[in-house]
């Protein structure tokens, strides 16, 4: 299973444990780099139409690292780039792995 973050206004976003996600490793090691790196990061309830109007869009988990979401839906996100942030957090995640 994975998480899924997207960047938003230069916020990091995930949904909050609330709405029934797992509470990931990954999930929280992405977070508290994003933090690290200054970035601020935000849990909530969202849908399908955040993602649609993401700057970027990833996902997570136990075995991959961070991983670039090209498309959600049919719509390309970021004319299927890498973002500066995702980039950027890709890097730390790399240099800071647990």
């Amino acid at each position: 299973m994975s998480n899924v973050f997207f960047i938003t206004e230069g916020k990091l976003c995930t949904p909050d444990v609330k709405t029934g996600i797992l509470p990931g490793t990954r999930r929280e090691f992405v977070m508290e780099l994003a933090q690290m790196e200054g970035m601020e990061v935000r849990e909530g309830w969202f849908h399908l139409e955040h993602l649609l109007t993401a700057d970027e869009v990833f996902i997570t988990n136990a075995i991959q690292e961070i991983v670039p979401i090209h498309s959600v839906d049919s719509k390309i996100i970021r004319e299927g780039t890498i973002g500066p942030m995702t980039s950027e957090l890709l890097a730390s995640y790399r240099k800071n792995i647990v």
